[in-house]
């Protein structure tokens, strides 16, 4: 029976095979199971398909960094998963920036290579046990927010965490200013996040805190201010990238929303579509050239066609035509004499045929006449175009 001190299950992700393979067989006396990861597409594989206890990561990994491993997988939709133990491999030194960003995700074991599996095992039992405490965590964090979705009794939550706060240590303050944003109380979350980083200054999470409430208050140029200076200590934490691109955009600094959407991307390598997300809120802003500028360098012509004709048709057939004419009309603006954009400028005049009004009918026949410019054998682009000019020869 696996000793309730070491975890069951380990995850090794270092592009060196043997750092894991050295570990196999003194763990076994442990009874220790050894997953190894030499890269990112294996790593995210063994993650999911496996109840990982702890997952030791090079810091300096190839593909992604280290710690956006942690960070996404605490991010995780399942609690257990959510809740990994985490040691990350570092060498003999550490920029203070990744420095920065380990200290503020919290419960990181750090430990030096080289290292021999036994020196290993203290790491793993620490790195257990976090896991443990997160699991906690999550399980009263949940009870409190169900009870509180569904009495709407803030004060009764409150004072939950507060009964827990020393218990739950930081991730009790966390837990505290949650609860106000979640019951849209922003001032008086200030007051409590302004409170604490009046007795603590340098609390990076307290920081981003205020930071994220002040944004919530619409003050974001306040917000610039606190989001900087942590963005300056740790740049590459991605739930605060993600708030600076929309403050940026908010202050009318759309190129350094775009420069944000950039580090963004550097760190979600395994997901590229998050792309038309960053297109799409900065269409939503009105800032379309810096959208346009932003596909271009890092989107092919054929997967922005795809992206938006798929989205398209989702909508339409939802009964949205509007909304897909505008996911449609997006498309054109990247690539607007690109071959393929015959698909788009079809299921353009789809649209208004649905809306059939002569002034509708007349709006397709246009863009069924450009469709058969860049494809002039689209058999189905022919037939509907002979059925509009039929209707509209009989309104006339």
């Amino acid at each position: 029976m696996t000793d309730p001190q070491f975890p069951s299950k380990i995850l090794v992700i270092d592009g060196d095979r043997s750092v894991a393979n050295s570990m196999v067989d003194l763990l076994k006396r442990y009874e220790i199971n050894v997953l190894a990861a030499k890269d990112m597409e294996s790593a995210f594989y063994l993650f999911n398909q496996n109840r990982i206890d702890v997952a030791l990561i090079e810091l300096d990994f190839s593909t992604l960094h280290g710690v956006a491993f942690v960070q996404k997988w605490r991010q995780h939709e399942v609690t257990e998963k959510r809740s990994t133990g985490f040691i990350m491999m570092i060498g003999q030194k550490v920029a203070a920036t990744d420095e920065g960003l380990i200290k503020e995700l919290g419960d990181i074991e750090l430990i030096s290579k080289p290292f021999t599996t036994i020196q290993l095992l203290p790491y793993l039992t620490r790195s257990f046990a976090a896991k443990k405490r997160a699991l906690q965590y999550y399980e009263l964090r949940s009870g409190v927010f169900e009870k509180y979705s569904k009495s709407g009794d803030f004060d009764s939550a409150a004072k939950e965490v507060h009964k827990n706060i020393l218990k739950l240590g930081p991730r009790g303050l966390e837990m505290l200013y949650d609860l106000y944003e979640k019951g849209g109380k922003f001032d008086e979350a200030l007051t409590i996040v302004t409170s604490l980083l009046d007795k603590n200054g340098n609390d990076i999470s307290l920081i981003n805190a205020k930071a994220r409430i002040l944004m919530r208050l619409g003050r974001h140029t306040e917000a610039q201010g606190y989001f900087e200076r942590a963005d300056s200590i740790a740049p590459q934490q991605i739930d605060r990238l993600n708030d600076m691109a929309t403050m940026y955009l908010h202050l009318k600094k759309p190129d350094s929303a775009v420069a944000k959407f950039k580090a963004i991307l550097k760190l979600n390598p395994e997901n590229q579509d998050i792309k038309f997300e960053m297109f799409s809120k900065l269409y939503e802003f009105g800032y379309d050239e810096q959208a346009q500028a932003l596909g271009k360098e890092t989107t092919a012509p054929a997967e922005i066609v795809r992206h938006y004709n798929n989205k398209g048709v989702l909508l339409a057939k939802a009964g949205k035509g509007d909304d897909a004419a505008t996911e449609y009309d997006r498309a054109l603006k990247f690539y607007p004499k690109y071959k393929e954009n015959y698909r788009i400028l079809y299921n353009i005049a789809l649209v208004h045929v649905n809306k059939k009004t002569a002034e509708s009918y007349r709006e397709a026949q246009k863009f069924l006449k450009r469709c058969l410019e860049l494809a002039p054998d689209f058999e189905k682009a022919q037939k509907t175009l002979e059925t509009i000019n039929g209707i509209l020869q009989k309104k006339a």
